[in-house]
């Protein structure tokens, strides 16, 4: 087992660049904190290095490198890391024809986001489809809240306006989530097919992916509460669709 005790040592300093999103695109690796995100990046074939303080630790044909808490908080986003940190290659998918989308204008909150995908994966959704400004999927917060499934879930950053027309030339119902002018969800039938827009958290769905709905729907809220937190929705909505 190799041995860097450092934070000076050179590759140490080149790891530490994974935490900006330029370098995490440019070298197409980022960092994961913390046993449990090691180990899933692990079984889905996505380690390539473990840095740790544990001496028992052992990943067959991964290069693990004994190191120190120091070393640990320099490359770590938490306040108190796990002694663990894993260097992950991003993993790879193609877009090919999946049925059931969830699709993401501009989400802000890492949190969200996170929590989107963990609830996607979960629910049986085929793939998450986002826009350019929604926030980096590789964000440590996003990391830690996705649990994982960041390795098992599709997710494709693309032109959202072009993207839904091209599904709607393959008869994939878009569904386009707001307040105005909505029919409850509760009131569409089960769906073996669709894409379903939810938007920013303050500025919900732009209007030009609106003008491309088949349907706008929403959830009917009770007791003068205004809206739902979207990633809340999303699981609401999705459940609803998948299972009704």
């Amino acid at each position: 087992m190799k041995v860097i005790t450092s934070v000076t040592n050179p590759l140490i300093k080149e790891l530490a660049l994974l935490k900006n999103k330029k370098n995490r695109i440019e070298k197409q690796m980022f960092i994961v904190e913390g046993y449990h995100l090691v180990e899933e990046a692990y079984k889905n074939n996505c380690l390539v290095q473990v840095l740790t303080t544990d001496e028992n630790l052992n990943y067959s044909n991964i290069d693990i490198i004994k190191t120190t808490d120091i070393v640990i908080k320099k490359l770590s986003s938490t306040i108190e890391p796990q002694g663990i940190i894993g260097i992950v290659k991003m993993p790879k998918f193609e877009m090919k024809d999946y049925h059931k989308y969830l699709v993401l204008d501009d989400v802000a909150d890492p949190g969200n986001l996170g929590t989107i995908m963990r609830s996607s994966l979960a629910l049986g959704i085929d793939a998450l489809i986002v826009s350019p400004d929604t926030v980096d999927e590789y964000n440590d917060k996003v990391l830690r809240a996705t649990q994982g499934a960041i390795f098992r879930l599709p997710i494709f950053r693309c032109d959202l306006e072009k993207t839904l027309l091209e599904l709607k030339k393959k008869d994939i119902p878009v569904l386009v989530t707001s307040l105005r002018d909505a029919s409850d969800v509760t009131t569409l039938a089960r769906m073996e097919k669709f894409a379903i827009v939810f938007g920013n958290e303050a500025r919900g769905v732009n209007d030009k992916y609106l003008k491309l709905a088949d349907k706008v729907v929403k959830i009917t809220m009770h007791n003068d509460v205004e809206s739902l937190n979207v990633a809340m929705s999303a699981g609401i909505i999705a459940y609803y669709l998948i299972n009704k």
